[in-house]
């Protein structure tokens, strides 16, 4: 049942995570096309790949941190019998959901800011609000789905 809602939670951003890269991608190639065959830029590429290179990041995290794609060093796991490895596993699911849930707490104070003053970007003018939801909503799905594994019978 667990999984199913892990899976769930992670889902809709992994789809998401592709629409940003793929719009990065097309973004950035039709401003080089156009470059070249000198009818200037795209106006406001970079912020807008900047967007999507948010998105595609922040709403990965929760999909790798489902599927343990993290980078580990599992030197104790050879040192230790099993249920204790179980247990140091848990241990660091839980490590990553308050990192993670501290990260969400200066994030928001930052997007507060950001939002209260106005803050925008410098090309198109958009509030820099675009940014932090995304990077929020990522750190919440990974928190999470981090929270979910302590809980999650392992194998």
């Amino acid at each position: 049942m667990k999984s199913r809602a892990m899976k769930f939670v992670s889902a809709a951003p992994v789809a998401l995570a592709s629409l940003a890269t793929f719009a990065m991608a097309s973004i950035t190639l039709v401003d080089v096309v156009m470059r070249n065959l000198s009818l200037g830029a795209v106006p406001g590429s970079y912020e807008i790949a900047r967007v999507c290179l948010c998105v595609a990041i922040f709403a990965s995290l929760a999909e790798a941190t489902r599927r343990k794609a993290h980078i580990t060093i599992d030197v104790i796991d050879t040192m230790v019998p099993g249920h204790l490895v179980r247990w140091f596993k848990r241990l660091a699911s839980l490590a990553l959901a308050v990192f993670v849930l501290l990260l969400f707490k200066a994030g928001w104070h930052q997007a507060r800011d950001a939002f209260e003053y106005g803050d925008l970007t410098p090309d198109l003018r958009w509030p820099l609000i675009v940014f932090w939801g995304p990077i929020l909503t990522g750190l919440a799905a990974t928190a999470l789905v981090a929270v979910l594994q302590i809980f999650r019978r392992s194998k």
